[in-house]
């Protein structure tokens, strides 16, 4: 129940959300029998001010940047250290049948799953999880990723499967029963990372972040108000509103 109640809430803190708020009163002022136009102005130019900005990359960089920038990419071996397990964490993934399983994810997903494999034959010895349910779908995100792992060489004795974990702080608690202290990879997108370390770190766990999918890689730049502004928004403040929420419940 609390699981659902956290997406809920936070779908009334996503920026076309809000615009849709601000732009529906500022209608229903403007279309109301006795219309207030004072009103319906405020909300109105509200609305499209608010989706200016949070579609404006020059705003959306300042937002995401600083979890990007926390956790530096894993390129190559690190030194000293033998990590025996490579936790991916889930993602959403498509119901489809008829397409194969790389077709199924999308990029951010797909990102986790080919930096884990990537990890993988990094250290050849480390077993690789894949955590994720599968909602409302027959197969779980855990499921689809260990079969683009295992059509990309992957041998199967060294994948595990948390299929019943909703959220990270399943993923955490599941690998934290299985791990322990033993060294470990946490593959994640890179503004999800902030948030899914300090949840594993909490329960004590000897954590190394390998950040993908970064949505900020090219730096700043200015561009007109586009659709990767809004998603980029979306990212960032869900992210922020997760470690707000994981500070306030104690788990971070």
């Amino acid at each position: 129940m609390l699981f659902f109640l956290k997406k809920f809430i936070s779908y009334f803190f996503e920026p076309l959300t809000i615009t849709f708020i601000l732009l529906g009163v500022g209608i229903y002022y403007l279309c109301k029998k006795e219309a207030n136009l004072k009103r319906a102005k405020i909300f109105i130019i509200s609305g499209a001010a608010f989706l200016f900005i949070f579609s404006s990359s020059t705003f959306t960089y300042f937002l995401v940047a600083p979890l990007e920038s926390k956790y530096p990419a894993v390129k190559d071996p690190v030194p000293g250290v033998n990590f025996e397990y490579i936790h991916v964490l889930g993602s959403g993934h498509s119901g489809n049948h008829s397409l194969p399983p790389n077709s199924r994810m999308g990029k951010q997903a797909l990102s986790r799953v080919i930096e884990g494999i990537r990890l993988s034959r990094l250290y050849p010895e480390a077993k690789l999880i894949f955590s994720g349910y599968g909602g409302s779908l027959d197969e779980s995100f855990a499921k689809v990723a260990s079969e683009i792992a295992l059509s990309l060489g992957v041998d199967e004795d060294r994948i595990i499967l948390f299929e019943e974990a909703k959220d990270t702080v399943d993923e955490s608690r599941m690998c934290f029963e299985l791990a322990g202290e033993k060294p470990l990879l946490l593959v994640s997108s890179a503004s999800h990372l902030p948030r899914a370390a300090g949840l594993f770190k909490k329960l004590g766990m000897n954590v190394t972040p390998a950040p993908t999918d970064f949505i900020n890689s090219g730096g700043w730049r200015f561009k007109m108000p586009n659709s990767g502004g809004v998603y980029r928004s979306e990212r960032g403040i869900y992210e922020l509103l997760g470690i707000t929420w994981a500070w306030l419940t104690g788990k971070y």
